[in-house]
Formats: structure tokens, sequence, C-alpha cells
């Protein structure tokens, strides 16, 4: 599948911006940094408030292995802005360039003095925080390769990624990472007021029943039928036991109650 996200901005939908494109197509959307279990929950946050609701990511995501546990912070930027500029006979790069990495330097700062991503994602991850190494990447998914077309200008681009330590990829490296998920559609989270919720129901949930009960994760009445529709054993979560068994069920007598149910249809 080829994907061109320059002609999508040229061409997308006057009410539509990028991101939210991305986050109605998810196969599409990037996630650069993957550890063993891939995404975690199949889903990512979207707009997440950093600090004091003032620093806001494009979107987060969390990603794990057996001893690590890392979570992504990304922004994302409209992929026709300029990286680099010429002044005065002199590359340097562009000031909305420069603009960005700002932003995501001042996260970096903030999240290392407050921890404020810490203290959000608690309920989802606190026990794979506390018991595994815990890390984060600052991402910058910015401009198009075909920029990048000189080896002066592909010096100064690597240079940036050294010395600010982000990962720091162009919309068309970032873009070839989002196929090569185990779970390429992811679905789409974001906070409402003290819990989680759906932003985008794309396909069915991993594992956030496991963690997430009614009083972290608010649910509507819709998206209660489609889980039902799934298998997902939804009037026992609504009671407050988690679905441990395969992220559907409160128990392993409930699972083959309903492979029983299924297979007597």
């Amino acid at each position: 599948m080829t994907f061109d996200p320059a002609a999508l901005v040229e061409h997308k939908k006057a009410e539509f911006s990028f991101q939210s494109y991305l986050e109605q197509e998810t196969y599409h959307l990037p996630t650069p940094v993957l550890l063993n279990h891939d995404v975690l929950f199949g889903s990512i946050f979207s707009k997440v408030h950093l600090h004091h609701n003032r620093r806001i990511t494009d979107y987060s995501y969390a990603t794990k292995s057996s001893d690590e546990f890392r979570l992504c912070h990304v922004e994302l930027e409209d992929p026709k802005k300029a990286i680099f500029r010429t002044a005065k006979d002199v590359l340097e790069c562009h000031p909305d360039f420069l603009q960005a990495l700002h932003q995501v330097r001042t996260w970096k700062s903030q999240l290392e003095e407050t921890n404020q991503d810490r203290t959000l994602f608690e309920a989802p991850f606190g026990r794979w925080m506390n018991e595994l190494s815990f890390s984060r990447s600052y991402i910058l998914i910015y401009g198009r390769s075909r920029e990048i077309d000189s080896p002066q200008k592909q010096r100064l681009w690597h240079t940036m990624q050294k010395e600010t330590g982000f990962i720091i990829k162009t919309a068309d490296q970032a873009f070839e990472a989002g196929g090569q998920r185990r779970n390429g559609y992811l679905n789409v989270l974001k906070r409402v007021q003290d819990r989680f919720a759906f932003k985008h129901l794309h396909v069915e949930p991993i594992q956030i029943f496991s963690y997430l009960g009614p009083l972290e994760f608010s649910l509507k009445k819709d998206e209660i039928s489609r889980l039902e529709g799934w298998g997902f054993s939804m009037d026992d979560w609504r009671k407050g036991n988690r679905l441990v068994v395969n992220g559907k069920y409160p128990s392993a007598e409930k699972a083959l109650e309903q492979m029983r149910t299924e297979t007597s249809r």
C-alpha cells in the first residue's frame, strides 16, 4: 500500500485536519518506536495534556518489552512545512522546524521535572511503569524526505537528531512504520475529566478492560453494544469485574460459557 502524506494534505477535505484524518484511518498513523509487545491496548491517546493543560501532545502511546516500558509522545506536523532555508548563502533549519523542536524540548523539560505523564497513565500502565525499566521517547514527525536532497542537508538533519536526543522522522519515514505494526489498525482514546474514553472505536480493544474498570473508563451505549457484539462480557465489567481472560471475560468459566453459547447457535 502506497501512501503520499503530502498529497493527502493537499487534497484533504477542509473540515479535517491532518491528524483528524489519521485518527480515522489509523492504519497509517505513525508509531515509529515499538518494543516487542507493540502498541499497548492497540490504542493511541489523542491530545494528551502533559502539564497543567498548557502543553499537549498530538498523541501519545505506550509500548513495552519483557523488561522495559516506554511512553512515546508525538508531535505531528503538516508534511508541507519546510525543514531548511538558505539565508545569506548559509544552510540553516527553517524557523518552523526550530519551533517544532522547541515544543518537544519543552515537553521533555517539564516531564522530567513533574512526571505528569506517569501520573496521568497510572491507572492503565502503573503496574508496568513500576515493575519495568521506565523510559520515554520524544518523537517529531516533520517534513518530507525529498527535501533532504544533499549531503549538507543530511548532515544537518542528523545533527539535529543527535543534539536533541529526539526521534525525528520525515512523514515518509514515519508512515512506513504504520504498516509494520502487528496491530495494523488502532483505536483512539481520549481523556474525559478523570476517566478515559474512546474517541474512535475502530477495532476490538486489546486488554483495556483487563486493567480499567467503570471508574477509570467511560463508555457510551452504542460502544457497549458493539463490544457485546464482539463477545465482551460488558455486564460483568459494569459490575466492576475486570475482563482478565483474553481481555473479554472475567473468568475462565465465563469464557467457556460463551464458547458453549456460540457453539450451540
